[in-house]
């Protein structure tokens, strides 16, 4: 009998994701050894407690299984609108852009706010779709907060449900795999930050990553009218896909590569991948007109003068200082450049320096690097959000502590999963005679060539590597586990391992809070389109009044508020209790106190005491409520409009 070889592109997946685990336990961003060392040892003993705990799972009845995991979807959707309601994050950078442009659109007004569209015309799609569901939900008198709250809880418990459900499916019913999937969806702070609190493209992205690959699994299973409705909505999901993230194209050399090493081992006839193919290249094409439609719908005009050309991204990737980040110099650099064209001449010139300067090894270097940061999972709570509109008491009081352990968690959880499909897809012996390996092998070439090409071509950040969990999850629960020789825990450990886990889990993050503090927002509101993107500053006319409150339910050290480049105002921030004044100093376009200021109500006030008119950086939208308290002007309150301000202790 002939012994079956080892994938080889499962093994590179595997030597991808022991980076990845290396990466969670040392940022490579900044590397803390101290902090490697206490994620390690969570890491064992969460391991360790899961061993102890896997034989209560097997003898659950079914019955018990069902009605833990509806009672834990329960638990987690209660905690989603707590989170929202007592925890509302100021969404800042591309995700306001976003929503601020459909909150305008859906109100009747497409004229496009910035340059921002014409920098980035891939989002366009995003602001366009996410404008037809607000126009949706204005017909019931919703606000624009309220409406992405109910969309954001829709898609991303959709996609859990999903998820779960495929895991199930095509783990042969395995309960391991179903709660693992379980405790990384719903027991880390997955279901819980950027997911829940920013909507925007990445959260679509990875449900309808989820639908293509559950459909190509199934395909062989569908008959009659299932095989259309499945197949349109492949079309659409691929459709979609490309039009958010165009990325996804990643699956067209999958497929190909796939369909070679297939036709090489003499199976592709045993498998049915020639109308999922096609129809995935028919969603492909369809995007093409269905983003014109778009454009056309929306007013929109491509202004190659703001567009920044593919190589910009390229270089920004082997920019050794940012380690292949987004790099905020760069950006700076080139849009002073006046033409596409010259500044593609520009930045090709830059790349070319930056791999003579690299060389071979420091390119290596930098490659695994990002890779690395790619797969990063330490603070899923900032992506995208500036900040807490206003911390609760007891999370102003303890926000580090609380920080640490949503970033430990959520670290530990990616570990667990990367190791679990690392030892898999190492062992994994494909016969490639199935629809079931076939899919499985698509899906590991997939997020290679998603590494590969945040790792090897363009720059990266640990949000980015989200893209990529449904494959993983998908990948996990469809490989075998290998068979090893394991000693089971005796009784009493089943109950002691996770009590010590979580007294670990508890204690890293109290003593990694003390060790490495970091400056804690109290209150901030950081939406704003910019003024890199041309945003409007009002116009406020001579002796203008302008106040906001905030209320700070800890004590804080630094106030921050941007006003305007130019402009001079008498700033302070009042305590309405005590009625004590706190001078605000200007510097450049920002206003700052740093003093102590004690927990309570509090005042911002600017004052134009100029014989002018002067602008000031006061953001505002039709329906999207920026601040808790709405901003004055001249005694005229507007709940829609804020300044732009960030209060730390």
């Amino acid at each position: 009998m002939q012994t079956l070889k080892h994938s080889l592109l499962a093994r590179f997946l595997s030597i991808a994701l022991a980076i990845g685990i290396i990466s969670n336990m040392i940022n490579p961003m900044i590397p803390q050894p101290l902090e490697a060392v206490f994620i390690l040892v969570v890491t064992v003993l969460v391991w360790f407690a899961i061993k102890a705990v896997l034989p209560l799972i097997d003898r659950l009845t079914k019955h018990q299984v069902k009605w833990i995991i509806i009672g834990a979807l329960g638990l987690m959707l209660v905690g989603q609108i707590l989170v929202l309601h007592y925890l509302p994050v100021t969404v800042y950078h591309d995700p306001y852009r976003v929503l601020s442009q459909a909150d305008q659109i859906s109100h009747g007004n497409p004229v496009w706010q910035s340059t921002y569209f014409w920098r980035y015309p891939n989002n366009v799609t995003i602001a366009y779709l996410l404008s037809v569901w607000l126009k949706f939900t204005n017909l019931f008198g919703l606000t624009t907060n309220m409406s992405l709250h109910i969309l954001s809880i829709l898609t991303l418990d959709t996609f859990i449900m999903l998820m779960l459900k495929t895991m199930y499916q095509i783990s042969h019913k395995n309960r391991h795999i179903l709660f693992g999937g379980l405790a990384f969806m719903v027991f880390t702070p997955f279901a819980y930050t950027y997911f829940l609190q920013v909507f925007y493209s990445d959260l679509p992205s990875l449900l309808l990553l989820l639908i293509t690959f559950s459909i190509i699994y199934f395909w062989p299973e569908y008959t009659g009218w299932r095989q259309w409705a499945a197949g349109i909505t492949l079309v659409l999901a691929v459709m979609l896909g490309q039009l958010l993230k165009p990325n996804i194209i990643v699956l067209i050399p999958a497929i190909l590569m796939v369909c070679a090493v297939l036709f090489y081992k003499k199976t592709l006839s045993l498998v049915k991948i020639l109308i999922p193919t096609v129809l995935i290249v028919v969603g492909f094409g369809l995007s093409v007109p269905a983003k014109q439609a778009i454009f056309s719908e929306t007013n929109y005009t491509k202004d190659e003068a703001f567009e920044l050309p593919t190589v910009s991204w390229i270089a920004m990737g082997l920019n050794k200082d940012s380690r292949g980040t987004y790099s905020g110099d760069d950006i700076g650099t080139e849009i002073q450049i006046p033409t596409k064209s010259e500044r593609a001449t520009f930045e090709t010139k830059v790349a070319k320096e930056r791999i003579q300067e690299l060389g071979p090894f420091g390119l290596l270097e930098q490659r695994t690097i990002k890779l690395g940061i790619f797969l990063n999972g330490a603070n899923p709570h900032t992506f995208y959000n500036g900040g807490l509109q206003a911390a609760p008491a007891w999370k102003a009081k303890h926000s580090e502590f609380l920080n640490y352990l949503v970033s430990i968690i959520y670290q530990v959880g990616t570990i667990l999963l990367f190791a679990n499909v690392m030892v898999r897809a190492w062992a994994w012996r494909p016969k490639l005679n199935s629809q079931a390996e076939m899919t499985t092998l698509i899906a590991i070439v997939t997020t290679l060539g998603y590494m590969a090409f945040h790792s090897l071509v363009w720059e990266t950040e640990p949000r980015y590597g989200q893209i990529i969990l449904p494959l993983v999850m998908f990948v996990l629960a469809a490989l075998p586990a290998p068979q090893f020789s394991e000693k089971s825990f005796g009784k009493r450990w089943r109950y002691v391992m996770p009590a010590i886990a979580a007294i670990a889990l508890f204690a890293s993050a109290a003593f990694l809070s003390d060790y490495y503090p970091k400056k804690q927002i109290v209150a901030a509101q950081r939406s704003q389109l910019s003024t890199q993107y041309g945003a409007r500053a009002a116009s406020l006319p001579k002796r203008s009044v302008v106040t906001q409150k905030v209320t700070l339910n800890g004590p804080a050290k630094r106030v921050s508020v941007q006003i305007h480049e130019g402009s001079t105002f008498e700033g302070e921030i009042i305590n309405l209790k005590t009625k004590q004044r706190y001078v605000l100093k200007q510097t450049a376009a920002n206003y700052i106190y740093e003093g102590h200021l004690p927990a309570g109500d509090y005042q911002l006030s600017f004052i134009n005491h100029q014989n002018k008119d002067q602008l000031a950086d006061v953001v505002s939208t039709k329906n999207y409520k920026l601040a808790p308290y709405p901003l004055v002007i001249n005694d005229k309150a507007n709940p829609h409009a804020s300044l732009v301000y960030k209060i730390q202790k």
